[in-house]
């Protein structure tokens, strides 16, 4: 029984030795291989510019400036403090927050900015156009914009899933020209608050999402 134990062992340690073996010639043959052909995998990739000019880093800006174009999804949350103090340190005066939803999300954002800082924040509102069928969707819209604007939201942000995924009660993709969204563009107009459109992306973006999209 011992001897059979003993010979079980000596083989177990000779079959991993010869694997580890394999392994290293295996890892090192690679990297010669790699060597040779000049490739190397994308994630060591860090090349180091070759561009001689005179650095000149700029971590505060002379001038206060605004962010106009700034997504900040936990507003209802934040802690706008912390954020505040992260703006001083660049100069920055003023974010324009433009993901600021609506319904419960919309008016717990708008708290956080009231009852913290309310000279440093502005919000965008957005409208689910998915509920474009609804009977009440035009009526619901102008209520709700009627709202934002009285509360302080300052613009409406029209994300680019409309004309690229948003799509009717039929399954049809809905255009930002259709003229269901009419009353949107109206109530917006009324109550004097800009829409801000992401309208433009890739080619690539409406063919199908396989291994074959560069996107």
């Amino acid at each position: 029984m011992i001897r059979w134990l003993i010979r079980l062992i000596k083989i177990f340690l000779t079959v991993s030795l010869a694997f580890a073996i394999a392994v290293i010639d295996i890892y090192y043959s690679y990297d010669a291989i790699r060597e040779q052909t000049n490739v190397m995998d994308i994630e060591e990739y860090t090349p180091i510019s070759t561009i001689k000019v005179p650095e000149n880093t700029i971590t505060y800006s002379k001038y206060s400036f605004f962010n106009v174009h700034n997504n900040q999804f936990d507003m209802p949350v934040k802690d706008l403090s912390k954020m505040v103090h992260e703006m001083n340190t660049l100069n920055m005066a003023f974010i324009v927050n433009l993901s600021g939803f609506r319904v419960l999300y919309l008016k717990k954002s708008l708290a956080n900015i009231h009852d913290n800082v309310p000279i440093r924040f502005g919000l965008f509102l957005n409208v689910d156009f998915e509920l474009i069928d609804d009977t009440d969707f035009t009526e619901q819209n102008e209520k709700l914009i009627a709202y934002a604007v009285a509360q302080g939201v300052i613009g409406l942000k029209v994300y680019e899933l409309l004309g690229l995924t948003d799509k009717d009660r039929d399954r049809n993709r809905i255009a930002i020209d259709d003229p269901r969204l009419d009353p949107i563009w109206a109530a917006c107009g009324k109550h004097k608050i800009p829409v801000l459109i992401h309208s433009a992306e890739p080619f690539s973006f409406w063919d199908p999402k396989d291994e074959f999209n560069e996107r």
